[in-house]
């Protein structure tokens, strides 16, 4: 359980933290991107507005211009796309390549746009049919903000792992508290468990002979029901110890290769008297020859659980199927009940400790763990447990084993 606790703390943190960073990383990426554009239309800005200012001086580098962070260069053409006059901001070009964007510009129908090689331009004519042209050169700017995005998954990445390791130490000082009550709750369970299995079976025993020595009805009455009422006890008990000692780890003192399909039967047959006094159409197909390793007591007290919620919450005239066949390599065992449907929340906590799920069935008697000792028991067998539950047709369960071919010899687990 504390496990599970820390899990979901630490999930829950770092989902809350990776999408802190996922959002800054956006928005430092956005922002950056953003400058990036605004310098390149100031700088193809700044070229129009300088090309007006100064004499046509090819190549001209006067130093008292403005200059941008982005190199770029201004051209003016005539209708004939040739050029007349060209204005550098310490940038210069092969004169080819220039005309060979100036054509690629002139046949554009855009204004403004992106040539290959990261320039990007602005074209705005005058009254005189010429053209004012200004190209920037991007390739700079773009390197540097694409670095800088780097180095800001750098840091997002670094900021993970960091993260990701104080909440993992910080879980652990959280959750101590937890921890603590835990293992003192789980102690107490099994040492009040442990103790009350004594006075326990002495009243049974004395009850026992009572019953034999008495001679009155109201006598065998009395007694009947402390007997009864004795022996759910005890079985309360037998369950909290189960669990108990299931919570301390404690390993399965002997697995051994089992006949299911026996284990299977034995279960069944007594569930046959069982279901006809409810007045239930009690059902089962069993395969024969199939074997898995395991406890064979607790896989038999595996079965029974399921059998016995069956019976208890199929209401009268309904059906209950119970089969066990083999698909591929695993073993599917089915219990399946008419009449009786479960929410998709009900099935979430079934098999939690105490849970009970709808008022009609508080009315059973029980405690709410038989559920939970069979997921203990299906853990502790590596067995998958699956419930589909409909209105229309039932509630069913299924048990899915892994398949082992027989063997003359034991295995201890």
């Amino acid at each position: 359980m504390i496990a599970q606790l820390r899990k979901k703390f630490i999930f829950i943190m770092m989902t809350v933290i990776t999408l802190i960073l996922i959002i800054i990383f956006s928005i430092l990426c956005f922002f950056s991107y953003r400058q990036m554009e605004n310098e390149i239309d100031q700088a193809l800005t700044l070229a129009l507005n300088d090309q007006g200012k100064k004499p046509l001086l090819e190549f001209s580098n006067d130093a008292s211009r403005t200059y941008s962070n982005v190199p770029y260069f201004t051209v003016i053409v005539d209708e004939e796309n040739t050029i007349i006059q060209l204005y550098s901001n310490h940038y210069e070009i092969d004169t080819n390549d220039l005309q060979s964007m100036i054509d690629t510009i002139q046949t554009s129908d855009q204004n403004k746009g992106v040539l290959q090689d990261n320039f990007v331009y602005q074209k705005q004519p005058d009254i005189f049919g010429n053209s004012y042209i200004a190209i920037a050169d991007a390739e700079g700017i773009r390197t540097q903000t694409i670095s800088y995005c780097l180095w800001a998954l750098l840091v997002v990445c670094i900021s993970f792992v960091a993260f990701f390791i104080f909440t993992f130490l910080l879980s652990r000082w959280v959750l101590r508290p937890v921890e603590t009550a835990w293992t003192q709750q789980k102690q107490f369970i099994a040492d009040a468990s442990h103790e009350l299995k004594t006075p326990l079976t002495v009243i049974l025993a004395d009850t026992d002979i009572l019953l034999k020595k008495a001679q009155g009805k109201d006598d065998k009455k009395w007694l009947s029901s402390i007997q009864s009422e004795a022996l759910r006890m005890k079985k309360l008990v037998e369950s909290l110890l189960f669990l108990a000692r299931n919570d301390a780890k404690q390993p399965l003192i002997r697995q051994q290769i089992c006949s299911l399909s026996e284990i299977a039967w034995n279960c069944a047959l007594p569930f046959e008297a069982i279901a006809f006094e409810h007045d239930q159409a009690f059902t089962y197909e069993i395969d024969e020859d199939l074997f898995v390793i395991g406890n064979e007591d607790q896989l038999r007290q595996l079965i029974l659980i399921f059998l016995d919620n069956a019976v208890k919450y199929t209401p009268v005239k309904e059906k209950i199927f119970f089969s066990l066949h083999r698909k591929n390599n695993l073993l599917q065992m089915k219990i399946h009940n008419t009449g009786s449907y479960l929410t998709k929340e009900e099935c979430s906590h079934l098999f939690d400790r105490f849970y009970r799920c709808d008022k009609s069935r508080t009315q059973q008697q029980g405690y709410g763990l038989g559920l939970s000792i069979a997921k203990q028991i299906a853990q502790q067998h590596h067995i998958q447990i699956s419930v589909f539950s409909e209105k229309e047709i039932g509630t069913t369960f299924t048990l899915s084993f892994m398949a082992h071919q027989k063997k003359h010899e034991k295995t201890d687990l």
